[in-house]
């Protein structure tokens, strides 16, 4: 009794629970969705912010390095080696400056554009013929100065050498590497991801490998520059800038600028803070009120598994099972109905075995009537043949064959009468006996045919029987035989004045066709729908409605259908339908050892 309540409140517990679970989770959602859309335009706003303090941070780097070139043309020692025009102190004189400036690139070129020295990082590299012929044609006003040369990227800037009374006697090129230092002092300043591509390969970034290796990967994706896109890298989501230094010195490969700014890293931990300061409350809130609720259901179930225990009495049949006295609520009105249907039921269920009991007398009164009847009138024909056979024998003209002949029919019909009595018994207990043997259709006609000619011997009705093609059946004669004359003897009562029982046989495919007709008056088409049902006797005086019952149910246990079409005034034809033929060979035990029964 205490299981089903407690059922009912986990129910009702977990139910509540799951409502205010959903409502909190659609709650987040929606702040969620707000949060994001504002602080996504808050990163929009501030990444497009970002795009003009990097420029301003290249150009002062740029007037940096300008500043420090100008100090380098106007040095006399390096102004003498200039004038001279002589490369090994031009060399020296370029070496002793990169140490002084730190510039990762120093470049002297004579007034007919001729190489005088170079130094390039470091390591103090002659520069290479394809960098020389980039760098010979770089404009000095071009503001970001970002050149493409062999080793990565560089910043330049050009500054022309004028000697007085000689004019423009070369130019000075001085350059700083776009490495990740300068990716990193950007990053700072912007407070954005920096990256550097020279066309999809990442030559300066503060992303990881792997990130800028996917990011060079996407530039078809944004087709607009210095606008706003939204990208994955790494299943995180940036909201991304770009813009392309483009150069004038074709083939020069582009050379691309990010900014990029995470909205996981901005959006995540505010809505971890979000869950600690507004889910969880409510979370525990929500639990607290439920759990009030849930013991508060305890209080009143403990009255409402009196009522269950009073349920489970009466469903087991206790009807003297009383409730305590109600108390003056809701529960206690319930009870007091409670109380008064389980009288009405008691009382109702004396009333009901009572008019049970004179149900079942009357009705086991009725069966042995029927049976009794069924009997009788199924007797009929053998008793007929019986007396006919008998009559027959005693005529003192009969020679031996003849009363052997009659002998064996009486035999045969006492016999029938045995089997009709035990399948009678076994339809009533719901029983099957089958007697099956491979039957040639003809054997059946001709009994059929000598059976009806000894029934209509003193009858005006005559019986006619066709065979169109021979075939075979896997039946229990005996019972096939009791269908079709009790087919034959319900059309011979129903033309008491005379008329036609014509019995037809022939092969359809895999079936075999058995139609039973007659020329009598027919049958009412609204008795059509109960003709096969037990006990209808459809007004017969000396039926009881138990033969064509008895005939679907032997027909059915064949595999086996029976049908009834009739016409008022002109007659009734019965069609029985059985498997043959093939399908014989495959029913029968035989057929694992002749193989195929021939039709």
């Amino acid at each position: 009794m205490k299981f089903g309540v407690s059922r009912l409140q986990r129910q009702l517990f977990f139910s509540a629970l799951g409502l205010i679970l959903i409502l909190v989770l659609f709650s987040l959602f929606m702040i969620y969705k707000a949060a994001k859309n504002e602080l996504t335009g808050y990163l929009r706003e501030e990444l497009a912010q970002s795009l003009p303090v990097s420029k301003k941070f290249l150009q002062q780097r740029q007037r940096y390095l300008l500043a420090e070139g100008q100090v380098i043309a106007n040095d006399p020692r390096f102004f003498a080696a200039m004038v001279e025009g002589d490369p090994a102190t031009a060399q020296a004189e370029a070496e002793r400056f990169q140490k002084i400036v730190n510039a990762d690139l120093l470049l002297v070129t004579g007034s007919q554009g001729q190489l005088l020295a170079s130094v390039m990082e470091k390591t103090y590299e002659k520069i290479k013929e394809t960098d020389l012929a980039v760098l010979q044609k770089f404009d000095y006003r071009d503001w970001d100065g970002m050149r493409a040369l062999t080793q990565g990227i560089y910043q330049l800037v050009q500054i022309p050498l004028q000697a007085a009374g000689h004019g423009e006697i070369g130019h000075l090129l001085l350059g700083y590497a776009i490495d990740s230092a300068l990716a990193q002092a950007l990053k700072d300043i912007t407070h954005s991801e920096v990256c550097f591509f020279l066309n999809r390969t990442p030559v300066a970034t503060t992303l990881s490998a792997a990130a800028a290796a996917e990011l060079g990967h996407l530039p078809e994706q944004m087709t607009k520059m210095e606008q706003i896109h939204e990208i994955s890298l790494l299943k995180e989501n940036f909201l991304v800038l770009r813009r392309n230094f483009e150069g004038d010195l074709p083939p020069q490969p582009p050379i691309w600028y990010y900014l990029l700014k995470s909205e996981d890293k901005v959006i995540v931990p505010l809505m971890n803070q979000v869950f600690r300061s507004f889910f969880l409350p409510v979370l525990i809130g929500t639990l607290v009120t439920i759990l009030g609720s849930y013991f508060l259901s305890m209080k009143i179930s403990r009255r409402l598994e009196k009522l269950v225990a009073g349920a489970h009495q009466i469903s087991s049949g206790n009807l003297d099972f009383t409730l305590p006295p109600p108390a003056n609520d809701e529960i206690g009105r319930l009870s007091e109905a409670f109380n008064q249907m389980r009288i009405s039921l008691k009382n109702r269920l004396a009333e009901l075995k009572e008019a049970h009991a004179q149900a079942m007398r009357e009705e086991r009164l009725g069966i042995v009537g029927r049976m009794a009847a069924t009997i009788i009138h199924d007797f009929r024909g053998p008793m007929q043949i019986i007396q006919g056979s008998a009559e027959l024998l005693a005529m003192p003209d009969e020679n031996d064959e003849k009363r052997k002949r009659h002998s064996g029919i009486i035999t045969q019909q006492v016999e029938r009468m045995a089997n009709m009595t035990q399948e009678l018994l076994d339809f009533a207990k719901g029983e099957t006996r089958a007697r099956r043997v491979i039957l040639d259709i003809e054997d059946l006609l001709t009994e059929i045919n000598f059976q009806a000619e000894e029934l209509c011997r003193n009858s005006p009705v005559r019986v006619d029987a066709e065979l169109k093609k021979p075939f075979q059946l896997w039946a229990d004669k005996e019972k096939i035989l009791r269908v079709l004359m009790n087919l034959i003897r319900n059309a011979k009562e129903a033309m008491a004045g005379g008329g036609e029982i014509r019995v037809s046989a022939f092969l359809d495919t895999i079936e075999g066709v058995i139609q039973v007709s007659d020329n009598g008056p027919g049958l009412a088409p609204e008795l059509a729908g109960q003709l096969f049902e037990p006990f209808a006797t459809f007004g017969k005086t000396g039926g009881t409605g138990l033969g064509l019952a008895l005939s679907k149910k032997i027909i059915q246990e064949h595999g086996g259908t029976i049908q009834c079409e009739s016409e008022p005034g002109k007659g009734t034809t019965f069609t029985i339908r059985l498997p043959a033929g093939k399908l014989v060979a495959m029913e029968t035990p035989l057929h694992s050892q002749t193989g195929e029964i021939i039709i």
